[in-house]
């Protein structure tokens, strides 16, 4: 099992959530912290189509 550098994770989840482009990563792309980027981008990316709003209350 691969462990994921949390706050690359985090990193990742909020560019998501801001709904930058996915080549906004700032690591390498073979490194384990990108995979750990990707993943939270993908979760983010997915939290901003489920909640346009992000959850703040806006419309």
């Amino acid at each position: 099992m691969l462990r994921m550098d949390p706050n690359a994770w985090a990193a990742g989840f909020a560019a998501g959530q801001r709904g930058e482009a996915c080549g906004a990563c700032p690591y390498a792309s073979t490194s384990a912290q990108a995979l750990a980027w990707v993943a939270g981008f993908i979760e983010g990316k997915a939290s901003r189509a489920a909640n346009p709003a992000g959850g703040r209350g806006e419309t």
